[in-house]
């Protein structure tokens, strides 16, 4: 191994690939790593049952069907098995990885940790990348390959890239989907340097125009804000929609779950007062009033995820209680090994 950081890095010979994490986006990376040297996957039980990106097999029957060498693991930091898996010819490659990687774990690996983030770094660290991109109306995919280091995704940059959205895209999953490709399609190339034992060039990242924003969750964050442009709201259900439930709200005390809407500012402009009223309907669509135009709702569900739509009538109004917009602007989540911890209930304690 041969490494100097203000220069060059090569990982040399590597006889093992320790992928970290799981879900659809690892599952697809999987594919492209071809070679006959080992490879393991090391995951979590929710990951586990968790989607690949096969259409209706979970991330196990990927493995399992594959043949591949998996282990499902609590707390890495303190499992004897994780760490007889690391050697001096081991590459540990995370991929929306449970755990935050400690500095025990990367000394573990002598500095041969690196993350797949989905995002431009230093821009969009942390959690929840899509979404956050989604409500900025960021057109703009990205993707970095990066060392693992103690700073949450601040390590030196080995591999960027971008590529635009196609405009015929909407909900997050049609992003995921299409973001899920291009990654894997660099993957393909970047593992074909790390074969041919290639030199890579460590950048280091530039603090100065770092950011950072937290996990979300769907269910305790997508709260629709009447009080939102109109185009906002649009960008806001867009994002919270499949693969979620959809973008909540409250008719006549009942929760509902936009998954579908669009804005159309021809409709002229609207009262407060008149905000979330329904006052058209048609035989697949409703319109609702917003500050500057109208919501047309194609797609809404029931708490129980019941289409709903047409047992909507016109005058309903479409509202969130205060409360649980004030919850999801203070609440803040994280994910672990054990799934989803409320770090914080905000304003619903």
């Amino acid at each position: 191994m041969r490494r100097d950081r203000r220069v060059r890095y090569n990982f040399g010979s590597i006889d093992h690939y320790v992928f970290i994490g799981g879900t659809a986006a690892l599952s697809m990376i999987l594919e492209k790593a071809e070679t006959r040297k080992r490879v393991s996957v090391v995951t979590c039980e929710w990951q586990l049952k968790g989607p690949s990106h096969i259409h209706g097999q979970n991330f196990m029957d990927f493995l399992t069907t594959r043949g591949m060498e998996f282990h499902v693991f609590k707390d890495i930091r303190r499992e004897p098995r994780f760490r007889k898996l690391v050697g001096p010819r081991v590459l540990g490659i995370s991929v929306s990885a449970p755990w935050i990687m400690r500095k025990d774990t990367i000394d573990l690996f002598n500095g041969r940790l690196i993350n797949i983030h989905g995002s431009k770094l230093p821009l969009y660290r942390g959690g929840a990348g899509m979404t956050w991109q989604m409500l900025q109306d960021e057109r703009r995919g990205y993707y970095t390959y990066h060392f693992l280091a103690e700073k949450i995704d601040g390590g030196d940059i080995l591999k960027a890239g971008s590529f635009i959205y196609p405009s015929s895209l909407t909900c997050q999953m049609d992003f995921l989907s299409y973001q899920r490709r291009k990654i894997a399609e660099s993957f393909t190339s970047f593992f074909k340097m790390l074969k041919d034992e290639k030199d890579f060039f460590p950048q280091p990242q530039d603090e100065f125009l770092s950011t950072y924003w937290p996990r979300l969750n769907a269910e305790t964050h997508g709260y629709i804000n009447w009080d939102w442009p109109l185009e906002e709201i649009e960008k806001f259900i867009n994002a919270f929609s499949d693969p979620f439930d959809g973008a909540q709200s409250f008719i006549n005390g009942e929760r509902v779950r936009i998954k579908r809407a669009y804005a159309k500012t021809n409709e002229g402009l609207f009262h407060p007062f008149q905000v979330g009223l329904v006052y058209r309907k048609t035989l697949d669509a409703i319109f609702a009033a917003a500050k500057d135009g109208a919501l047309v709702i194609t797609s809404i569900n029931d708490d129980n995820g019941q289409p709903c739509l047409k047992k909507i009538r016109v005058g309903s109004r479409i509202f969130t209680p205060y409360r649980y917009i004030e919850s999801a602007m203070t609440t803040q989540v994280e994910y672990n090994w054990k799934g989803l911890k409320i770090k914080d209930k905000g304003n619903l304690k």
